[in-house]
């Protein structure tokens, strides 16, 4: 659970100072390993798609607050003494791993899926 405040862009570098680690590890094992399942196919294909055809890339406001989350990641990274690389990909994460991130339920042929489990289904009857 993460709570954050303040503008977009301010919300954005706390959630990028915060989660530094956890959005390249999603990133490298879920995005990569698990749905592109490989470096290659998502530096000649994904990636290019994404910088090009990503809408969010035109919005002023979207970018601002990607760059702010990368902002906090690499400041977070600096702090803790680690880097931002992706071995996998022989580069440090960057934008348009981030919006791989956002859309990653277009990188997988399969779409995306959900689990919804209520009354007797749930360890205690409850949602939470």
């Amino acid at each position: 659970h993460m709570l954050l405040r303040g503008t977009g862009t301010e919300r954005a570098f706390a959630h990028g100072y915060l989660a530094a680690k956890q959005v390249l590890e999603f990133f490298e094992f879920y995005v990569l390993e698990g749905v592109v399942k490989s470096a290659a196919k998502y530096e000649s294909h994904w990636a290019p798609m994404l910088s090009r055809d990503f809408e969010q890339y035109t919005d002023a406001e979207y970018v601002a607050e990607a760059e702010a989350l990368l902002a906090g990641m690499r400041v977070r990274a600096a702090a803790d003494g680690f880097d931002l690389h992706v071995e996998a990909l022989g580069r440090d994460f960057g934008f348009v791993d981030l919006f791989a991130i956002n859309a990653y339920d277009a990188l997988d042929p399969w779409g995306c899926s959900q689990l919804v489990a209520w009354g007797g289904a749930t360890a205690d009857g409850a949602l939470w």
